[in-house]
């Protein structure tokens, strides 16, 4: 039996870069794959959960419309929100008149903005 302790290799400095970037690659293409995949389910989850809460707020309601009150006045929401805009909802019946109003209140929470 020889004396001698064999010391066991290291792994390169090289081989552990290339395997920490082939990791983090094959992570973020799952992580946006995953976004990409879900992201219009999602939204159309959002917009049905607030046409609900509308329709809940205002009975009558058949059909609503989003709007946005700035500075410079009252705007339908056509694609880009101003910074500082109070969003509201616009909500008529079967026979296309008003009937009624519905505001997005929000507060800051303890972790996050609370949406009402």
């Amino acid at each position: 039996m020889n004396g001698a302790i064999q010391q066991p290799q290291g792994t390169s400095a090289v081989a552990l870069v290339r395997t920490l970037g082939i990791v983090s690659t094959v992570c973020g293409l799952i992580i946006v794959a995953a976004y990409q995949g879900t992201y219009d389910a999602a939204a159309a989850n959002r917009r049905l959960a607030l046409e609900r809460t509308v329709f809940k707020v205002i009975p009558a309601a058949k059909s609503m419309s989003e709007w946005q009150a700035t500075p410079q006045g009252i705007r339908p929401v056509g694609g880009e929100t101003v910074a500082g805009a109070v969003k509201f909802y616009a909500a008529y019946d079967a026979d296309g008149a008003l009937a009624g109003i519905a505001a997005e209140g929000a507060a800051k929470g303890y972790a996050d903005t609370v949406r009402i």
